[in-house]
């Protein structure tokens, strides 16, 4: 990884003491000895040995740089194909939505134009039997009234006439008790002025 000189000296050092302390736990000796390695490694030049280390660190660094611009080249056109791919996809779900937009209004028409004949067909059909049951009613109802019209007239007709005959019978038996209580009337009548004639003439004899 790339480190800016600033940065280094501090890396450089917590490194140290680090290490340093690792060799303190093993002896003081071991201490001493990694010190003075440590510092000769920070004023020595570089060997061959290093200068070829250091070769194949700047050759994994600049890979490390390739690769992370191929990976940004890679994800900026991968962003890009997305927001095309989804672009695409948009206009397309659009164009379908509109279509099948339409298409369902179409079928909704049609169906309301259907349902609306359906209904009228109906409606004609149920006027019609309505018609008729009502007629068959109107006829049915008419037949029984005058039935029972009939029925209640010669039932009446027949009370009547009976109760007739029997009003005039009891005319006929009051009016014949009355001639009767009339004529036993003119009897005691006759009888009475009989009686008065009779002594009247009596004593005109004398």
């Amino acid at each position: 990884m790339e480190i800016i000189d600033d940065k280094f000296p501090k890396l450089w050092k917590d490194i140290r003491e680090a290490l340093l302390g690792i060799a303190g736990q093993i002896s003081p000796t071991k201490k001493i000895a990694w010190q003075d390695a440590i510092d000769n490694f920070l004023k020595d030049p570089l060997t061959a040995e290093d200068e070829r280390n250091v070769q194949e660190l700047l050759r994994w660094y600049r890979n490390d740089i390739e690769v992370k611009e191929s990976i940004e080249t890679s994800a900026h056109k991968m962003r890009e194909g997305m927001e095309r791919l989804e672009t695409s996809v948009r206009e397309e779900a659009q164009d379908i939505k509109d279509q099948l937009g339409g298409e369902l209004k179409t079928r909704s028409q049609e169906v309301h134009s259907l349902v609306r004949e359906e209904a009228r067909d109906i409606k004609g059909e149920l006027g019609e039997e309505l018609k008729t049951t009502s007629q068959d009613i109107k006829d049915q109802l008419r037949g029984e009234l005058k039935t029972t019209s009939q029925v209640i007239k010669d039932q009446l007709g027949g009370e009547l006439k009976s109760t007739s005959q029997d009003v005039q019978s009891l005319v006929r038996e009051e009016a014949q008790g009355i001639k009767d209580q009339l004529g036993e009337m003119h009897q005691s009548i006759d009888r009475l002025s009989s009686s008065a004639d009779g002594p009247q003439a009596g004593r005109g004899q004398f």
